[in-house]
């Protein structure tokens, strides 16, 4: 496991908390501040992708999760939140077509 530098793991870990409280827009404001000290931590990627996710900027978080797999292809939460989003938009997309 890598090691974060201080101030770049204390952005992400505010953005956690905040995403805990439902506080997406402010996570994504403390997940953008890590990544702009670390712009290869994979975490925070992820923890953006997901307050994305959780403020249906689904292809926002889409775009996120590809970065987060380029910078590690293996990285099975970003795999798993995409296959989600996906589905999410076939739902979405067939509960349109039926109206």
């Amino acid at each position: 496991m890598k090691i974060k530098p201080k101030e770049t793991e204390l952005w992400y870990r505010k953005g956690v908390n905040l995403e805990k409280l439902g506080k997406y827009e402010e996570a994504v404001e403390s997940f953008n501040k890590a990544l702009e000290l670390d712009p290869n931590d994979v975490d925070a990627w992820m923890g953006k992708g997901v307050s994305l996710k959780n403020l249906k900027e689904y292809q926002k978080a889409l775009e996120v999760y590809d970065k987060a797999l380029e910078l590690d292809p293996d990285f099975e939460p970003a795999k798993k939140e995409r296959e989600e989003i996906s589905a999410l938009n076939q739902s979405h997309a067939q509960s349109e077509g039926r109206g």
